[in-house]
């Protein structure tokens, strides 16, 4: 069996109370747990209508069928297309949810109301523990979501974490950051390391 070296989840020199934070946060989500946001433009309009691709489409999929019964095949192959990323439609762009440091696309993919629905948590209990010890969202916390759906190359993620790293590190009173990834998050942040910076 490999040997896995595990540290304590929180460095000995950084400090959790506030207001003396001592360290930055970064957090990384694993596969499907960043929130994607489909950017649509209506024909013939300015206007460009959002919505999130990801959990809640499946979510409400899953309550039609609970409530009218099994989805046809028509439904079910229309969900499966919105997850490919390769079928490209036209006045349609796909993207993480960067909003709030990136925090939105990392800590919830579904809410109900304020709280978010209890499978779709993927950083949300981990930010709010943080948030309660003092850190704030662009001071010492930050998420970079990426679109899992495309491999490092493609993502983006290297380049987001990179501008990430490079704001705290140039325009804060921090020098280093700690970088937090969840499963899939880990080998991506490994592919940037080896093979990007």
């Amino acid at each position: 069996a490999p040997h896995v070296c595990v540290e304590p989840p929180v460095p000995r020199r950084c400090t959790l109370t506030h207001p003396q934070v001592s360290c930055v946060a970064v957090l990384v989500p694993g596969v499907m747990g960043s929130r994607l946001r489909e950017h649509t433009r209506q024909a013939g309009s300015l206007e460009t209508v959002t919505r999130h691709l990801w959990l809640p489409e499946s979510h409400r999929l899953l309550q039609r069928s609970a409530v009218l019964g099994p989805l046809t095949q028509t439904q079910y192959r229309a969900w499966i297309d919105s997850l490919d990323p390769n079928a490209a439609r036209a006045g349609t762009r796909v993207e993480p949810d960067r909003r709030n440091w990136g925090l939105k696309g990392v800590a919830c993919l579904l809410k109900a109301g304020r709280e978010c629905v209890s499978n779709a948590k993927v950083f949300w209990d981990m930010v709010a523990t943080l948030e309660g010890a003092g850190y704030r969202a662009g001071v010492n916390l930050f998420g970079v979501p990426f679109d899992w759906r495309f491999d490092p190359r493609e993502n983006h993620l290297c380049a987001d974490l990179a501008r990430t790293l490079h704001h705290v590190t140039n325009t804060t009173r921090f020098r280093k950051a700690y970088v937090v990834a969840h499963s899939l998050g880990n080998l991506q942040i490994l592919y940037c390391m080896q093979r990007v910076f």
